[in-house]
Parts: C-alpha cells; sequence; structure tokens
C-alpha cells in the first residue's frame, strides 16, 4: 500500500513552536478498532500558528469605517474578512499595521456576518461584526428627548 495522503493539521495559537509527532489512526476492513496506521513528525513554526482574534475596536460600523482587529497570530500579511451566513467573503482593506493587530477599513460590498482573519489558509476564530447601512444612526440617545 504505497498511498499518498494529504494531511492539514491546524495548531492552535500558543502551541510552542518546535518539533512534534503526529500519529496517524485508522481502521482497516478487517478490524472494527483503531490500529496505528503511520507516524511522522513535523516542524511547527509561528507562521503555522492558527490567529486568535481576541478583540475588535467596533463590532459595527458603516462602510468606510475603520476597525483595529487585536490577538496571537495576527501578522501583517494576514488578510480579514467579514464572511456573511450565505459564505460571501468581503476583503478588509488593510491599512497600516503591525504584528498582533492590524488596522482595516470596512468596503462597501461588506454585509454583515462574522469577522475572521487568514494566514495562508488557516482561519481564526471568528467575531460577529455588524454593517451598518448608510443613513442609520447607531448612536441615538433617548435621553435628549
Amino acid at each position: 500500500m504505497n498511498e499518498i495522503i494529504e494531511i492539514t493539521v491546524t495548531v492552535p495559537a500558543g502551541e510552542p513552536a518546535g518539533k512534534n509527532e503526529i500519529v496517524l489512526e485508522g481502521t482497516d476492513s478487517s478490524n472494527s478498532g483503531f490500529s496505528v496506521v503511520g507516524k511522522f513528525n513535523v516542524e511547527v513554526t509561528t507562521t503555522s500558528l492558527a490567529p486568535v482574534i481576541s478583540h475588535i475596536s467596533k463590532n459595527k460600523g458603516y462602510a468606510g469605517v475603520e476597525i483595529t482587529i487585536c490577538g496571537e497570530g495576527i501578522e501583517t500579511t494576514s488578510v480579514a474578512e467579514i464572511v456573511s451566513k450565505a459564505g460571501a467573503a468581503a476583503m478588509l482593506e488593510i491599512l497600516p499595521s503591525d504584528s498582533n493587530y492590524l488596522r482595516v477599513r470596512i468596503p462597501s460590498s461588506a454585509i454583515s456576518g462574522n469577522l475572521r482573519i487568514n494566514n495562508l489558509g488557516i482561519y481564526s476564530n471568528t467575531l460577529p461584526f455588524t454593517v451598518v447601512p448608510t443613513g442609520i444612526i447607531t448612536n441615538f440617545n433617548e435621553s435628549a428627548i
């Protein structure tokens, strides 16, 4: 059996860099239990860690508003996007940033959904973000009436 098997492993943020062993378990047609199919070593580097969003400066805003996304494993080369419930993704404009935070601008094409970070195909956790339609007042103060 000389099959090539491709495995994608997402390493959680905070996992120490270095050598790690991954054990691949599976079943064969004659056994209902798991058995070790193979072992291999991987080198975990800081670029292979999944980013984690700890907080965002605003959880709602109009198209054109700037927000800051903070967390771990966020790189200046990261991509930020808002993914709608239907699965449509709007990439956010990246502004000058630094490691562990991104300053972004919400594009006019964005709709409400989950904000996430993409580091070369490794996705972060998500936080909800509401895109407010133009003309809606978000900070209405009833006590002033």
